[in-house]
This record gives structure tokens, C-alpha cells and sequence, in this order.
């Protein structure tokens, strides 16, 4: 094996096979396996991947026992995104870590060892909505004590750092990261989160104060995203970037911030999927979660939200409410909305990643 070559494990058998022939591999990318019981295998490992939107040797609700990665004692770059079977992860006592990325692991709750890492000079988590709530006050004291030059977080956890560590994070220059698409993320930076969130603490007083039923203030945030005007132009002229051979990994936050919460707020213009994220951190204050659901609407791919309310699945489309002027698409049944959208996947529905591909292209 050549000194830089990337190791690709597709399944469990080719993870195990290369724990055999090539032990002393230094890269490994882990797309879709059964488990991680071999993985120490790899004694200089000093870079793992893992992607996969789901473990097709799984069923959707098992667990990947993500403790054995501690034992890569070499580990340097650490990156998982778009998984739903690691609950915790232990990370390696040598120090070595230079970069952590963690993106879109849905039920990852705990991360052992992050806070020993003094080495540590990349930390971005975003995506990651049942990280235990602990893991953020401990954040605050290890900038104190660390080497950090970047820290990306999700925008949904702003709210949960008081004003003091909110001065903080601005001091070392915290940014925070919005999900947008399938794995890509829209950057907010210090002032622009601030910014951002004092409008819409003025939304949130101005709701609270004419209303208490939970009902009624859902109501009144998806009014008001509802009205957000569509950006037909920035779209054009995305699309004229794309169609010149632009890729959409390679846009600069100007071109995906049509998506983002941040452009429908502040702006008061998005595409549908910016409608849904600035309704997805308006909902968040009230302690209700919702996710984004990537559809079809008439052969066209749309972005739409899904929520549990009360233990009830329910859907919603601002930005068709928009078009038509109306308010049929809010909290409505996962039957009602399949009249007219034809769902890809949401947060708790991953299809494998080539089928949603193949689903788009042929359209």
C-alpha cells in the first residue's frame, strides 16, 4: 500500500479483511459498517472518517459501540458525519487529536476525553441535537485551558449559554454552523449570531406577550416565517453558478446563505429550506424540535419540516404556504402532506445515499 493511500471500508467484512492485510494503515474511511469492534486494529491509524447516512448491514434503531476508537493511540483527525448508531464516543488519553468533526449524528449523546485533549486545535459540532447538555458548560472552561484556533457549534445551542459564557465564545471567536442540504453548513459569525438572535428575541417577546397556548405561538412563528419573500434572484444566479461548472460543496457562504435562517430573518428572503431552519430555531425556544424533510413538490426538489408535537407527527411547508397565501400546510398529518410531496428522507427516515441520488437525478 502506498505510503498516503486511503483505505475505503464499504461493510463490515472489508473493515475486518483490511484489519488483517493492512494494519499499519494511517487513513481509513468507514462508509457503512456493522460495528467498530476491530477498529483498534489499525495501530497507526492517524486519520478516520466516518459517513454514511445509514449502516445498510443495520437495523435503524441499533447501536455501534463507538468506545474502541480510545484505543487509536496515533489518532490525529477524527471526522463522523451523517451517522444514527453511535450513542457515545470515547476518544484516544494520547493526546495526539488535532481536529474533531462531529456533523449530524442524531443520537450521539456523550464524547469521553475531549476535555483532556490539549493538542486539540479544530472542534466543530453541529447537527448533533441529544450531545448532553453538560458537554456545553464544560466547553466554556476548556477554552481557558486549550489550544484551540477554531470552534464551530450548532446555532441551536445558543441558547443555552448564559450571557457571561456568551461573551466568551465571542472573546475566543466561537462561530456557529447551520446544516444546509445534505452535508453542508451555513457559517454565522459572532456578530451575525448575536445579531440574529436579538431579532428574535424581539419575535419571541412580541408572540409571548399577546399569547400563552403553545398552539397559538407555533401558529404565530409560522405566520411569520410564512411571509418571507422567495429569492427567485439569488437562486438565477446560484443555479447560473452551478450550470458554469460551480459545485455546490465549493460555494462561498453568499451563494448557500439563501438557505439559511439567517438570510429569511435578516434579509426577509430565502429559498424554501431557509424557510424551514429559521422556523426550525423559532420552535427551538419553545422546546420543540423540528427537522428539516427533503422532498419532491411536483418533480421539483423542496425542503420541508417535520416535528413531534405532543407525541403527534406533524408536518409543515412555510414556504408552499407562501406561494399560495394560505396556511394548509401547517402541523398537518404525514398522509396530508403525501398528497402532494414525495418524501426523500428526514432525520429519522435515512435512506442510503445513493438512492437518494438516484432519486434526484431522475427527476
Amino acid at each position: 500500500m502506498e505510503r498516503n493511500e486511503v483505505l475505503v471500508a464499504k461493510n463490515t467484512d472489508e473493515l475486518i479483511s483490511y484489519t488483517k492485510t493492512q494494519p499499519s494503515a494511517n487513513e481509513l474511511f468507514i462508509s457503512s459498517v456493522t460495528n467498530l469492534d476491530k477498529i483498534d486494529s489499525f495501530h497507526n491509524l492517524q486519520n478516520l472518517k466516518i459517513s454514511a447516512f445509514k449502516a445498510i448491514e443495520l437495523n435503524d434503531d441499533a447501536i455501534i459501540d463507538g468506545s474502541n476508537i480510545k484505543k487509536l493511540k496515533a489518532l490525529k483527525t477524527l471526522y463522523i458525519e451523517n451517522d444514527d448508531h453511535i450513542e457515545e464516543l470515547s476518544l484516544p488519553c494520547t493526546m495526539n487529536l488535532d481536529t474533531l468533526f462531529i456533523s449530524s449524528c442524531h443520537i450521539l449523546k456523550y464524547i469521553d476525553n475531549l476535555f483532556y485533549q490539549n493538542r486539540l486545535r479544530t472542534l466543530v459540532i453541529y447537527d448533533v441535537p441529544n450531545l448532553d447538555k453538560s458537554f456545553y458548560s464544560k466547553l466554556i472552561s476548556f477554552l481557558d485551558n486549550s489550544n484551540l484556533d477554531r470552534v464551530i457549534l450548532d446555532i441551536n445551542t445558543y441558547t443555552l449559554f448564559t450571557d457571561k459564557e456568551l461573551e466568551k465564545l465571542k472573546e475566543y471567536h466561537v462561530l456557529f454552523a447551520e446544516k444546509i442540504g445534505i452535508k453542508d453548513n451555513y457559517i454565522f459569525t459572532p456578530k451575525m449570531m448575536e445579531d440574529f438572535h436579538s431579532k428574535v428575541l424581539e419575535i419571541y417577546k412580541k408572540v409571548h406577550d399577546e399569547y400563552k397556548d403553545l398552539y397559538k405561538i407555533l401558529y404565530e412563528y409560522y405566520d411569520y416565517v410564512r411571509n418571507t419573500h422567495y429569492d427567485e434572484e439569488s437562486l438565477a444566479k446560484r443555479q447560473k453558478f452551478t450550470l458554469e461548472g460551480g459545485k455546490f460543496y465549493k460555494y462561498a457562504n453568499r451563494y448557500k446563505s439563501i438557505n439559511s435562517s439567517y438570510k429569511a430573518l435578516m434579509k426577509n428572503n430565502a429559498v424554501c429550506e431557509g424557510y424551514v431552519n429559521l422556523l426550525r430555531y423559532l420552535y427551538n425556544l419553545e422546546n420543540v424540535d423540528l427537522y428539516p424533510v427533503f422532498c419532491n413538490y411536483k418533480e421539483s426538489s423542496h425542503v420541508a419540516g417535520k416535528a413531534f408535537i405532543d407525541g403527534v407527527e406533524v408536518f409543515f411547508d412555510p414556504e408552499l404556504d407562501h406561494r399560495f397565501m394560505n396556511h394548509n400546510n401547517f402541523m398537518i398529518s404525514k398522509d396530508e402532506f403525501q398528497r402532494n410531496h414525495d418524501i426523500l428522507f428526514y432525520r429519522d427516515n435515512f435512506d442510503i445515499i445513493i438512492e437518494v441520488k438516484n432519486k434526484v437525478r431522475s427527476r
